[in-house]
């Protein structure tokens, strides 16, 4: 009965401590992963702007330049199962003219924050017309957006186009 007992202690123990790390530390000390939206950067290296700008004129409505937004973002970046393993810098990686340079894997923080600059950056859209939004996915935590589009939430996760999930919907740890 004993052991069980410390067994049962043990196991509890040990998820407070992983709840803690990943679900509390890591919205603490990882950027842009915050309880809070993250300030969007003043300065946006000129390639970027360029793009946005590109986008912008061959976008009919704010929907069309959320979903070219999307289809730009999610050709050059991808999000992958367990990359970040073997990938830990990118996890605090902020600066803009790097993360452009990147070709590949982007964790799912950093992808939302690109989406959104794109966006709010554009003048399309208010940052008051995005939501950031985080799900349980892989025993750990993952952040998608929630984009206003004619008074409706569109759920909006680039990172998981990687892993066949499609445009409107978002990882979550059963699909």
């Amino acid at each position: 009965m004993n052991i069980t007992i410390i067994a049962v202690g043990t196991a509890a123990l040990a998820l407070i401590i992983y709840l803690t790390i990943f679900f509390i530390l890591s919205r603490i000390f990882i950027p842009n992963l915050n309880f809070r939206k993250s300030k969007l950067p003043r300065n946006i290296p000129k390639p970027i702007i360029k793009k946005i700008q590109f986008l912008k004129k061959r976008s009919k409505n704010r929907e069309d330049y959320l979903k070219n937004v999307y289809k730009f973002l999610t050709r050059k970046y991808q999000g992958k199962r367990r990359t970040i393993l073997t990938k830990p810098k990118l996890l605090f990686e902020t600066n803009l003219e790097k993360i452009w340079k990147i070709k590949g894997f982007i964790p799912c923080h950093t992808f939302s924050n690109l989406i959104r600059i794109f966006l709010v950056k554009s003048k399309k859209f208010k940052d008051k017309d995005i939501r950031i939004k985080h799900t349980f996915f892989q025993f750990s935590i993952h952040q998608y957006l929630e984009v206003k589009i004619k008074r409706k939430w569109k759920k909006v996760d680039g990172w998981a186009k990687g892993i066949g999930i499609k445009f409107g919907d978002h990882a979550r740890m059963f699909k």
